[in-house]
């Protein structure tokens, strides 16, 4: 009996077992189905009691990539499964062109800011403005000091280098803004606007805006300055010419006589006030083909400006003598002509005769969208008197130039914004067949003896450039941001390459220069960071006869904020054995006929070990072999009596320095102060102390 109990106690217990068993599978597949667990690709039991592998074909959502954060998107498997897959790196930011935010003044800081397309902003600083170090360049002509003797009715231009903390590099920055130094006694009368009056300065008879008091009207006009409100008509003579409208109308057409004479200007003060500026009524505007003369700022605050009705041809509209600001197309959106038929038509295809060779400044200031622009042979100037014939927002479609790549180089563009390259990827010029074509490959033919300033500035579909025959120079600007060039050959000859020519090319990878180059202007190479191989047609000492104004002048700069050992590798030809050198050899040795190391002149050169200066060296410039990463000794003649500062910074604390004379010898030489590395290198001398 008690053999039976065991017996009968132990199968119960193997039942429960059993029962639990089958629960905690159960509960397993229950956990299953309702897919809890996110991103893991494990094996889940199905309802079989085989295994399930996920398969994540289902998209549920897709996140896409921003300025700094990666895209990705949410899968799921037919289980109720998900994970999250990387789908695209980060856009980054893409910025626009800068824009004064706030404009400096002689005791207050400005700023300027561009603004990515997804909305982040970015910001700069303009320091304060400097009556004894900064000058302003007046928009009307002439350089003036910032003085209470200038006229206060005319905005100027400052230029300020900052630092960019964006680029890690300096860079210029020109912008307009209003006169701002303070007026002297104000007790000479008054100038007024339809809302204030404002005392003029005892000095310049400018009107300070701090002195603005609203009008006391009494008997239909101003108590204090005689002001008449605006339903008033006003009337301008200028040289016995007048134009008279009423100040509250919307459209106005200006007469090609008044009085028995032909009016040929428009746009003087009356009483101090611009009779246009600022009528923010204004919508549309007629001017006859008799002007020649549209005076600076002339429809400034026209906010309401929607077109411009031109009685003349276009030769007679690039006659006309623009002052900064005063094209009304500035602040219109629509230009209209004459037709043969006598109608108007909306220009957005401009054709100049050929009896035009001058196209002044501000001529196409603010015309934003035209279709085509057809310049003459006839052209020998663009931008008159080194002013823009465009702006900055311009943007035509197509430009066709009658003559050919000749002809186009001997036109003088005088100012960046005069060059229609720059607004346009479709520039046609003729070949030798008369037929045109968009130049991509440059070969400047024998009959081409320099690069004027601005050439072909912005020109982004160029991509090599190559000068069959001795240049004098390039010009200034001649080839800025010419971001699709990869290929320059000016190996035949060229003297100078002026400021900022090559600025901006980012995606040059091999150039060739000359013997005889014999100067490099600021900045001629900067942002030129795809730079790969650089030949040079002359030798190492022919290179030290080279001046560079700054250390972006030279070819071989790299920014700092990359890695200088990948800079560009250099090399130097043989005329007697008629092949190139690399200057990645170990030992660089210059000959007996240089006497001096200029500024920059082996910046950047990351691949020298050493490099020996020979007996006669008088001078080392600044900065001379700064950012030879790889630079271990430097040896440096007793007859050097000079060293400019930093010649080599950023040599990562490796160069010694290996001096012909004693240490009583070095401490005669004229070091400039800022010489850390130097001041910090081992250094060994030649001859004993006495």
């Amino acid at each position: 009996m008690k053999r039976l109990l065991i017996l009968t106690l132990t199968f119960i217990l193997i039942l429960t077992l059993f029962a639990c068993g089958d629960k905690n599978q159960t509960d397993s597949d229950t956990k299953a189905d309702t897919g809890s667990g996110v991103g893991n690709e494990a094996d889940t039991p199905s309802q079989e009691g085989q295994a399930h592998v996920c398969n994540y074909t289902t998209v549920i959502e897709v996140v896409s990539p921003t300025c700094e954060d990666r895209g990705y998107k949410i899968l799921s498997c037919s289980c109720g499964a998900r994970k999250t897959e990387n789908d695209a790196n980060p856009l980054g930011h893409s910025y626009g062109p800068w824009e004064i935010d706030t404009n400096p003044t002689l005791s207050t800081e400005g700023k300027i800011i561009h603004t990515c397309i997804n909305g982040h902003a970015n910001a700069l600083t303009l320091p304060v403005l400097s009556e004894n170090d900064y000058y302003i360049s007046a928009i009307d002509g002439g350089t003036l000091k910032v003085s209470c003797e200038a006229p206060t009715d005319v905005r100027y231009t400052y230029k300020k280098t900052v630092y960019d903390s964006a680029t890690l590099s300096e860079r210029e920055f020109s912008f307009e803004a209003p006169y701002t130094a303070p007026h002297s006694t104000l007790n000479t009368g008054y100038v007024f606007s339809s809302d204030n009056h404002y005392k003029k300065c005892s000095v310049c008879s400018g009107f300070d805006e701090k002195s603005a008091e609203a009008h006391s009207i009494n008997d239909e006009k101003c108590t204090v300055c005689n002001y008449k409100p605006s339903d008033v008509t006003y009337s301008e003579e200028d040289f016995g010419l007048a134009v008279s409208y009423s100040a509250n109308n919307s459209e106005i057409t200006i007469p090609e006589y008044y009085a028995g004479q032909e009016l040929s200007l428009v746009g003087k003060k009356i009483n101090g006030i611009k009779i246009f500026k600022n009528n923010s009524n204004l919508r549309f505007i007629t001017i006859p083909s008799s002007i020649k003369y549209i005076d600076a700022f002339a429809f400034e605050g026209c906010t309401a400006l929607e077109k411009i009705y031109y009685d003349g041809t276009i030769e007679d509209w690039c006659n006309i003598e623009f002052g900064a600001k005063s094209n009304p197309m500035n602040y219109a959106s629509k230009f209209y002509m004459k037709n043969k038929a006598g109608e108007y038509y909306e220009v957005k295809s401009i054709t100049i005769p050929d009896t035009v060779s001058i196209i002044r400044g501000y001529t196409f200031e603010g015309f934003k969208s035209l279709e085509s622009l057809t310049i003459p042979k006839s052209i020998t100037v663009l931008g008159e008197n080194l002013n823009d014939v465009f702006s900055e927002g311009s943007n035509i479609a197509n430009v066709y130039y009658n003559g050919d790549i000749l002809d186009w180089c001997k036109i003088k563009i005088n100012a960046r914004y005069s060059n229609p390259m720059q607004f346009t990827d479709n520039f046609f010029m003729r070949n030798d067949r008369d037929d045109y074509y968009k130049p991509t490959k440059l070969i400047l033919p024998e009959t081409i003896t320099q690069i004027g300033d601005y050439q072909f500035i912005s020109y982004t579909p160029l991509t090599s450039i190559i000068a069959e025959s001795p240049l004098t120079k390039i010009g200034s600007y001649a080839f800025k941001d010419c971001a699709g060039i990869l290929f320059v050959d000016i190996s035949g000859g060229c003297a100078v390459i002026d400021a900022y020519a090559f600025s901006g090319c980012s995606m040059l990878m091999r150039l060739y220069l000359p013997k005889n180059l014999s100067s490099s202007g600021d900045f001629a190479f900067e942002s030129c960071d795809a730079l790969k191989e650089i030949y040079y047609l002359g030798n190492l000492n022919t290179w030290c006869t080279i001046t560079f104004s700054t250390e972006k002048s030279t070819p071989m700069h790299v920014n700092k904020n990359r890695t200088y050992d990948i800079s560009a590798s250099f090399y130097y030809y043989s005329e007697e054995n008629e092949e190139f050198y690399s200057s990645e050899s170990e030992i660089i040795t210059l000959t007996h006929s240089i006497t001096e190391i200029g500024n920059y002149q082996f910046f950047g050169f990351s691949k020298i070990a050493q490099i020996i200066l020979p007996e006669g060296i008088i001078s080392i410039g600044n900065e001379a072999f700064a950012y030879c990463v790889n630079l271990n000794a430097l040896v440096i003649p007793i007859s050097v009596t000079h060293i400019g500062k930093s010649i080599i910074q950023g040599t990562n604390n490796s160069t010694e320095i290996y001096y012909g004379g004693s240490d009583e010898n070095w401490s005669a030489i004229d070091i400039n102060a800022d010489n850390i590395d130097l001041i910090g290198a081992k250094k060994h001398y030649y001859a004993p102390t006495e």
